[in-house]
């Protein structure tokens, strides 16, 4: 084959051409993949939906209000709809709206409850810590009257209350404060009477899980001692 005067045969130069044109197009299709591929990402992040934190604890009482008892410094939260009649510190009450549910406070507590079989549906901490106190969820099952109780610890040990358990000869379940035998007791006021109550168990455990029951056991957790 002859070469022209240059020195370069037609060959060669096409040769020369294609590689320069598998170049270039390797080139640009390396270059459009890593594009497209950034492309996708981005679209992809753009289309992710953005899940943002939320670090603040929803507070259950907010709005809510609070009663101080002077001679012992007891509090307890209570909802602001709520009807507060605050006699004596011997026997404040509250009552929902409803009247669904009803808040005991008494310093000078003087219930013969018991002694009698009590079905407890739960034991609770108190939302401020005290590692004295527990509160009581349950009902004597003479009357199956659902109440929250708030009680010493060394009670939930002496009866062996625990969720779930009926105890056997359980008496008045209260805190001692100094001199005074205190109690805080949220109920259902339906069933104003206990001894004379006419609920079944199973009504009474229902009772705890209804919206009542949460609220009441709430404002019995929500017990705190004034500094």
């Amino acid at each position: 084959m002859k070469k022209n005067q240059k020195g370069f045969s037609f060959v060669e130069v096409m040769l020369v051409l294609i590689f320069i044109t598998l170049v270039g197009f390797v080139g640009w299709y390396v270059w459009h993949s890593n594009d497209k591929d950034k492309t996708d990402k981005t679209t992809s992040s753009a289309s992710r939906p953005t899940t943002a934190k939320n670090d603040t604890a929803v507070d259950p009482y907010a709005g809510w209000k609070t009663y101080c008892d002077t001679e012992t410094n007891g509090c307890f939260k209570y909802p602001a709809d709520w009807a507060l009649d605050s006699g004596p510190s011997i026997n404040t009450q509250v009552l929902s709206p409803e009247k669904k549910v009803k808040v005991v406070y008494s310093t000078n507590y003087d219930c013969f409850c018991g002694p009698d079989s009590f079905y407890s549906a739960s034991v609770d901490s108190l939302v401020t810590a005290n590692s004295s106190l527990k509160v009581v969820g349950g009902y004597y099952t003479k009357s199956n009257g659902p109440i929250y109780y708030l009680v010493d610890s060394s009670l939930v040990k002496q009866y062996a209350l625990a969720a779930g358990k009926t105890s056997e000869d359980v008496a008045t379940l209260s805190v001692t404060k100094g001199s005074a035998q205190l109690s805080l007791a949220v109920y259902d006021s339906s069933v104003e009477e206990l001894d004379s109550a006419e609920l079944s168990a199973q009504q009474a455990n229902n009772w705890f899980s209804s919206s009542d029951g949460t609220k009441a056991l709430l404002i019995a957790k929500s017990f705190y001692y004034k500094q």
